[in-house]
């Protein structure tokens, strides 16, 4: 049996780990932070720019702290770009990492061994996964060089590139993602 728990709370891992005998594995989902921050923004209207910003950067970091006394087999990121354009591919990556056919059927049916449960958006016929980019529409040029600057490290280490020179070829080296492998995270 396979449970994917989608928390946002870094310490979970942690917990998991050290407190269960759970076959923990990971999946680090990363978003490019000019989105993330713009998501924050509208659905949080009082956040700053840079409160929004910060937000992003502590969180990933949050993560990769406790990544790092993960088994490195244990670890998968992909990012949500690579998941909106191209689903089945990303979702087939990650089944296989977590140990599952990646041909399982995924329903509503609590009954059904491949039942999704948690959001409420599942109840509403969502059938279509879509890509937003409206950071690319919201922000002056001031405002992306801020984001980008405070944010350079995590995000040219998870694959993103500036506008000027963004390709909108997420996977031109043939990985599933262009981000670095887990491996390679740096040590806190």
């Amino acid at each position: 049996r396979v449970f994917f728990d989608a928390s946002k709370y870094h310490m979970a891992i942690r917990y998991l780990q050290r407190y269960s005998d759970v076959d923990l594995r990971v999946v680090h989902l990363v978003r490019d932070v000019r989105g993330a921050t713009a998501s924050l923004m509208r659905h949080i209207p009082k956040l700053t720019l840079e409160q929004a910003t910060q937000h992003w950067i502590h969180g990933n970091r949050n993560v990769e702290r406790q990544l790092a006394g993960m088994p490195r087999d244990r670890v998968t990121r992909i990012r949500y770009e690579d998941l909106c354009r191209q689903p089945e591919r990303t979702l087939r990556h990650v089944f296989e990492f977590c140990g599952v056919d990646p041909n399982i059927e995924l329903t509503i049916n609590p009954d059904s061994p491949g039942c999704i449960i948690g959001n409420q958006m599942r109840l509403q016929g969502v059938a279509e996964i879509r890509l937003d980019e409206r950071w690319r529409r919201s922000f002056s040029a001031s405002q992306l060089r801020y984001i980008e600057g405070a944010a350079k490290e995590l995000h040219t280490r998870y694959g993103y590139t500036s506008p000027r020179e963004d390709r909108r070829s997420p996977n031109s080296n043939g990985r599933l993602d262009n981000s670095p492998q887990v491996s390679e995270l740096p040590t806190p």
